[in-house]
């Protein structure tokens, strides 16, 4: 039974690895350091695999990073029409700096 993940940033996270069986059951190794004080810290170096899941790493790494695209896409999935209409406010924006100095340019010649 497996009773969470080993996370590299918080030691004592209890998550629940939803994907273990097709990663596989990972164990952390660790390397004991002493600080200036002496006092004694194990730290997580890297994660061993312990048992083979479904898929090879590589198919895992693919899987994992189709899952985090589509949550992306899911949770803006107007983004490329904004950026589409961006780019056009931001062109609309260029010609009408062009046209107001144009025309400050106009107004302004009898006084210079």
């Amino acid at each position: 039974m497996i009773l969470g993940i080993f996370h590299l940033a918080f030691s004592n996270v209890a998550m629940p690895d939803v994907l273990w069986g097709l990663q596989g059951r990972q164990e952390p190794l660790y390397t004991a350091t002493r600080t200036a004080y002496g006092q004694q810290i194990r730290r997580i170096t890297s994660l061993t695999l312990v048992r083979r899941g479904a898929m090879t790493p590589a198919q895992y790494d693919r899987t994992v990073s189709d899952i985090v695209n589509f949550l992306a896409y899911l949770s803006r999935p107007y983004t490329l029409e904004s950026e589409r209409i961006g780019r056009w406010m931001i062109g609309l924006l260029v010609l009408l700096t062009v046209l107001a100095y144009l025309l400050k340019r106009e107004y302004w010649k009898d006084v210079h």
